[in-house]
């Protein structure tokens, strides 16, 4: 919210940018395209701002131009069109939540060059990506944004949040500035989360990525060994310690194709595991952690064996 508004402020333009199946949190510049029915969200190449529940305001549609992930040649004639009105793009460079799915090198550079071009900013919402590497995943790409939002690791278990960026863009919170933008909240700076947080900052060494690394890398290559030998049709997605399974034949390499992931499917899947004594997300994504090691690791991909084995005959009763 913070960082959208900062854009605002620093541009001068009304509208921001988003990707379709993104996810950037549950304030009202944010709650467009998250998940939309693609029967009603428009063209793939140019899709439409959808709002995501009851209450989304008329103005936040207005406001919002929604791009398609990982075309880049789509979202360069979008952005064109709507060059003097936009402030910023802003974009996870590995869609989290909406399935662990990571832009294309060539998608995220002619972003970068495309944003530089127009007077844009450029937006990383790194909440979940930021532990795919130390500086995260724009030091996987080699790609440096104008803002970038951070959470979830950097406060070592408790709910910490925080934005930064290019200091011309940042200067604008001075207080000491006239005119300045305003920033604050009840958990700014809270001590035991910014405690936490630095604890965890002090134990993810380089080494300890390149373990979670290794583990990912496991987990994802066993996954889809698991589902071939049962016959089913399902994607594993994978970057460094996170993964998402989507049940369908496609490649998941943007919202519209991970849409076509078997809803039922990824519900049995997840309660399956459940009665296992194993917990991934609802949406069948999981992250792995610096704790688990090679039992914790094989009891999952044995759990996943036994509730697949479990789930077939349901599965193709209804195919």
């Amino acid at each position: 919210m913070f960082a959208m508004r900062l854009a605002r402020a620093f541009t001068g333009r009304p509208k921001i940018a988003r990707i379709e199946g993104g996810y950037h949190g549950t304030h009202d510049h944010a709650e467009v395209s998250t998940h939309p029915d693609p029967a009603s969200a428009g063209p793939a190449d140019r899709p439409v701002a959808r709002p995501d529940s009851i209450g989304t305001p008329a103005w936040a549609l207005e406001q919002t131009v929604v791009l398609p992930f990982n075309d880049p040649g789509a979202a360069e004639l979008i952005l064109r069109e709507e060059a003097g009105r936009v402030a910023a793009v802003i974009l996870e460079p590995i869609i989290g939540a909406g399935g662990v799915i990571a832009a294309t090198p060539e998608f995220l550079s002619r972003l970068r060059q495309l944003t530089r071009e127009l007077g844009m900013l450029l937006i990383f919402d790194e909440v979940i990506s930021l532990r795919v590497a130390p500086g995260g995943a724009q030091e996987l790409y080699g790609v440096t944004p104008d803002l970038t939002t951070m959470g979830k690791i950097i406060g070592g278990g408790l709910p910490v949040a925080a934005f930064g960026g290019r200091a011309e863009v940042m200067e604008l919170l001075d207080p000491r500035r006239e005119p300045s933008l305003a920033q604050g909240g009840t958990y700014n700076g809270n001590p035991l989360g910014m405690a936490a947080g630095l604890a965890a900052m002090k134990e993810l060494t380089p080494d300890v990525y390149a373990d979670l690394d290794r583990k990912g890398a496991r987990v994802k290559d066993q996954l889809s060994e698991v589902f071939a030998s049962h016959g089913v049709a399902a994607q594993v997605n994978g970057v460094g310690s996170l993964f998402a399974i989507h049940f369908t034949d496609r490649p998941v390499v943007d919202y519209r194709s991970k849409a076509t992931s078997d809803a039922w499917m990824t519900r049995d899947f997840f309660l399956g595991l459940v009665n296992h004594g194993v917990l991934v997300a609802p949406r069948a994504m999981g992250a792995l952690s610096t704790p688990m090691g090679e039992h914790e690791i094989q009891r999952f991909i044995d759990a996943v064996d036994e509730v697949v084995a479990e789930q077939l005959p349901r599965w193709r009763a209804a195919d």
